[in-house]
């Protein structure tokens, strides 16, 4: 009886806390891989080529991708709008032919809450879909390249800017924010550390913004920028509140104009200047 009773005690007290504080179960996460292009490159998780796979917390996930047909790999990517460098949680291992073209490269991580998800390779091709932030200046003379800071012009105006970017309106990531910047006209700007990368789509257009505070003397200008980007489109002048747009698109290099007046007589023009991915290894390991 005694007995009986002892286990009845232990199954009263014992099984409700193994309920509520659980036996150790260990997390798992979800990763998926893909190819910018099966013509041109093909994907797999560690080892498989189903292209995803359900790991445990702290499990090492290996991703390969391999260049097919002369093509070569340029990066890796995350989530559709995010560029992956060499640096902490992640490890990249590339493999160059004897011309230097990327053959093949290896992302490795430990599994966790923030390194599961998507992951894409991009690869070399002639219908690249993935471009990225690469200039930017405000210019009297929009026809005219924009040129690097020598020293020699004196400031336009201080401002601040914010790029943003995405698939709508609602889902718009950071691309670019800075403060305080020293305008000179035509000069160029060139953001540092961009990791945003834009998906763009046959189908669809994508939604870059661009949000000013200009101070030029004793007035400060505030203008919301808006433009849709369509793949490899060009869009001619259209007429918002208070600027106009247009979008060029040659050299693999997005070109958004914004016109805007900063009085009755000054036309002034933002342009940003977005350029389609490419391979670059200075912060990969190349073996």
């Amino acid at each position: 009886m005694k007995k009986k009773l002892s286990i009845l005690l232990l199954s009263v007290f014992i099984v409700p806390l193994i309920a509520l504080f659980g036996c150790g179960e260990v997390s798992s996460y979800s990763v998926s891989v893909e190819s910018s292009s099966t013509i041109y490159g093909n994907t797999f998780v560690n080892g498989s080529s189903s292209g995803h796979g359900t790991f445990n917390e702290g499990q090492s996930i290996s991703l390969t991708a391999n260049a097919l047909n002369g093509s070569s790999f340029i990066c890796w990517v995350y989530q559709k709008n995010t560029e992956i460098s060499n640096n902490a949680p992640y490890i990249i291992s590339n493999t160059t032919d004897e011309n230097g073209k990327i053959t093949s490269s290896v992302l490795t991580f430990n599994m966790s809450a923030t390194t599961q998800g998507n992951y894409t390779a991009i690869f070399e091709d002639g219908k690249m879909m993935y471009t990225k932030l690469q200039s930017l200046r405000i210019t009297s003379t929009p026809d005219v390249a924009g040129e690097e800071d020598d020293l020699s012009k004196e400031p336009l105006m201080s401002a601040n800017i914010t790029v943003s970017q995405g698939q709508s309106s609602a889902m718009l990531s950071t691309a670019y924010s800075a403060e305080g910047l020293e305008i000179k006209d035509n000069v160029l700007i060139h953001p540092e550390n961009v990791t945003q990368v834009l998906n763009l789509s046959a189908s669809a257009n994508r939604i870059i913004t661009a949000s000013t505070q200009m101070t030029l003397g004793e007035r400060t200008i505030t203008i919301n920028f808006r433009a849709e980007v369509g793949f490899q489109q060009n869009s001619p002048w259209t007429t918002a509140n208070n600027y106009r747009y247009k979008v060029d698109y040659a050299n693999e290099t997005y070109t958004l104009t914004f016109a805007f007046q900063t009085d009755a007589d000054t036309t002034y023009y933002l342009v940003l200047e977005y350029a389609n991915l490419q391979a670059s290894t200075p912060q990969t390991q190349i073996i």
